[in-house]
């Protein structure tokens, strides 16, 4: 997997924009981070419209190559820290 998440614009007209190249809402507004009440670690959800290797989760199938940098290929990422100062 790339570590891009979305290549080209991003459309800020909220509910005004297309499904017109970069005019879209591809990632919609979707990005968030949680702290850990256990850990004080970050937690981050984010979304994601690049192609990968998705076999063995619940996106496995749901796009193809040629489809990257697409709504077809949208799907929610997470990243979790597991070492050093917590955010807390």
């Amino acid at each position: 997997m790339t570590g891009v998440v979305h290549y080209g614009g991003v459309c800020q007209g909220g509910i005004r924009c297309t499904s017109n190249g970069n005019d879209n809402r591809d990632l919609y507004d979707h990005f968030g981070v949680a702290e850990s009440p256990v850990t004080g670690f970050a937690s981050i959800a984010y979304t994601h419209d690049q192609w990968g290797n998705l076999q063995g989760t619940s996106d496995a199938g749901a796009c193809q190559a040629g489809q990257t940098n697409t709504v077809s290929c949208v799907h929610t990422d997470f990243a979790t820290q597991t070492s050093g100062p917590g955010i807390g």
